[in-house]
């Protein structure tokens, strides 16, 4: 029983302290963790940025074309690119895209990193495992189909 009375958890996911997993690979909670997205704004002082000085300084001549088929609310878009590098278009459509708060998919391992991970957090980025983060290195015999075999 809470405080409250209640049963239930009363404390919302955000009031949570952040889990940290420890040398046995179970989750503790950190007890020096600082959420910034509550403190700050992150989101819409990292947009003011990236398309007042980013996108400015490292494009000289950019067009968005198309914008005006972007409901400005209600149903979900999807906005899909072909990139080289994961910042470039995300920076793109955050600078494009006024009307909406716009959420990414990472790579999970993206979102381990120091400096990355928290701030793709406070985007409210999704982390997707990618197949070749997951594979590994190792010695293998792969058979194809007429049988023959490859040592690798």
């Amino acid at each position: 029983v809470n405080p409250t009375g209640s049963t239930k958890d009363s404390k919302t996911p955000s009031d949570r302290p952040a889990t940290v997993t420890n040398t046995e690979g179970s989750e503790e909670e950190h007890p020096w963790h600082v959420d910034w997205s509550r403190v700050f704004d992150i989101y819409n002082i990292m947009r003011f940025l990236i398309k007042n000085f980013i996108i400015k300084v490292f494009y000289s001549r950019i067009s968005y074309v198309g914008r005006h088929h972007i409901p400005p609310k209600g149903e979900a878009v999807i906005f899909v690119s072909n990139h080289p590098n994961q910042f470039v278009d995300g920076g793109n459509i955050i600078a494009a895209v006024h009307s909406r708060k716009i959420r990414f998919i990472t790579a999970a391992k993206s979102m381990r990193r120091p400096v990355i991970g928290p701030l793709a957090k406070s985007f409210g980025a999704v982390p997707v495992e990618r197949s070749q983060d997951l594979a590994y290195e190792g010695n293998g015999t792969i058979t194809t189909s007429t049988g023959c075999r490859r040592f690798f």
